[in-house]
């Protein structure tokens, strides 16, 4: 890892109720849904600079709060789409697939991974962002005030920022302002 530290916006999002798929489920997954959140990360309008997987797990980093927000929406989209059973090739089972997406941006240091020889991102506030994904309603997508306002500032017409209230992280992280993510709805 080098010295560099950047101002980047972090997401990490689970696939909630990974663990109750049949196992003949797996395949599909990792070749349908993997494929796609692939493509929605490395779409033009909001790059990832880098991701990575954990099973159902996603982390990725990008340069603005604006394309992360994207990213997530997305993903959101990508997910409450598509008929999972089916491009699973399961006949008999049903799956509903559903994320909880957590939004942070801030100080992190950048390098490359000596063991992935990918470009990589780390510190406390990717740490942060990891707390914020448990956290979120199924289905939802929420961030922490900081990346809110970096995002607002970019882009104000763009997304719309509920607040949710002060919430307490997972492993006693502290108690942060969260708030919704949604887009705004555009007048016809």
């Amino acid at each position: 890892m080098s010295d560099t530290i950047v101002i980047r916006s972090i997401l990490f999002a689970d696939v909630v109720g990974f663990s109750k798929l049949p196992d003949a489920a797996y395949p599909g997954f990792m070749r349908e849904f993997l494929a796609d959140a692939d493509r929605v990360l490395c779409d033009a309008r909001h790059t990832a600079l880098a991701r990575n997987t954990w099973g159902d797990a996603i982390f990725a980093v990008f340069t603005t709060a604006s394309e992360a927000a994207r990213a997530a929406l997305a993903l959101q989209e990508l997910v409450s789409s598509q008929e999972w059973a089916k491009r699973f090739g399961l006949s008999s089972v049903t799956v509903n697939l559903r994320l909880r997406i957590g939004l942070h941006a801030g100080p992190l240091h950048e390098g490359q991974d000596p063991i992935t020889k990918n470009l990589s991102f780390m510190g406390r506030h990717a740490n942060l962002a990891a707390r914020i994904e448990p956290i979120a309603e199924e289905g939802h997508v929420y961030v922490s005030g900081e990346f809110a306002a970096m995002a607002t500032l970019a882009n104000p017409d763009e997304f719309q920022f509920d607040y949710v209230g002060q919430r307490p992280l997972p492993k006693k992280a502290g108690v942060i302002p969260v708030f919704r993510l949604s887009p705004v709805a555009r007048q016809s």
